[in-house]
């Protein structure tokens, strides 16, 4: 089926598991179970070999916990429900960004809410990226972008991006006139996707819109200064790329 949603249960104990399998057998018609683990270390190894949509993440399990096994996470790319025995971990569980969390024993009203709470979100998601693929094919071009947050995610225009910097495995998108984004996605990605014609990876750390370059700083490899006031070192390597690339953009009032 094209609209299953995969699921991924992580919890030492095995009645655990069970139960959730179950209950989602009873109450849902799209989620599949595509795997299990019993401790944080396989878990991990479950998360980067399946991909799935959604994970029910138990905190409390020897060794490792599931907060432990989330900051080992190059990105969090799936929707988290946390389970736990122990109300005070809710908050934590926010923190996380999980999209809900359930209370040891499961609750079964509480547990379809949960499910609901899963499909109406994952369905809006693929709603709004129909439309934008949709918008973009149109185009014909590049217009909109998702940009995958810990709490969500945000529709941009690519037009209004001004440059974008690597935090680690996250990517700050600084946006003109709104306040800059932290992607959950790294700095590659963002290469890959946006239209070569108008950006240009500068430095290591960098990305940069043509568009709203300011002014380039001579020197040994240079700078530039964005409009909003910025200042981004280009790296040795790249300066000539950017200089031919500066030099053919068609800049836009």
């Amino acid at each position: 089926m094209n609209d299953t949603i995969t699921a991924l249960i992580i919890d030492d104990e095995l009645s655990a598991r069970q139960v959730i399998r179950e209950l989602i057998k009873q109450y849902s018609q799209r989620i599949e179970i595509i795997a299990e683990a019993n401790n944080a270390e396989t878990g991990l190894s479950a998360i980067l070999k399946h991909q799935p949509q959604i994970v029910f993440l138990d905190i409390q399990m020897p060794g490792q916990s599931g907060f432990d096994l989330l900051k080992e996470l190059p990105e969090i790319n799936f929707k988290l429900i946390i389970i736990t025995a122990h109300e005070k971990y809710a908050i934590r569980a926010i923190k996380a960004s999980a999209l809900d969390y359930l209370l040891k024993p499961i609750n079964i009203p509480e547990f379809q809410k949960t499910i609901y709470k899963i499909e109406k979100t994952l369905k809006a998601e693929n709603d709004i990226r129909h439309q934008i693929l949709l918008q973009n094919i149109k185009a014909a071009q590049l217009q909109k972008v998702i940009v995958p947050t810990e709490q969500g995610w945000h529709v941009v225009s690519v037009s209004d991006i001004i440059s974008c910097q690597a935090d680690s495995v996250y990517t700050h998108i600084f946006i003109r006139n709104q306040n800059p984004i932290l992607s959950s996605k790294p700095l590659k990605v963002y290469e890959n996707l946006l239209p070569k014609h108008a950006f240009i990876r500068v430095h290591k750390s960098h990305i940069i819109h043509l568009q709203y370059v300011k002014k380039y700083i001579k020197g040994k490899s240079g700078q530039v200064e964005m409009t909003d006031g910025s200042i981004i070192a280009i790296a040795r390597q790249r300066k000539n790329d950017f200089l031919r690339l500066l030099n053919s953009f068609t800049f836009q009032s």
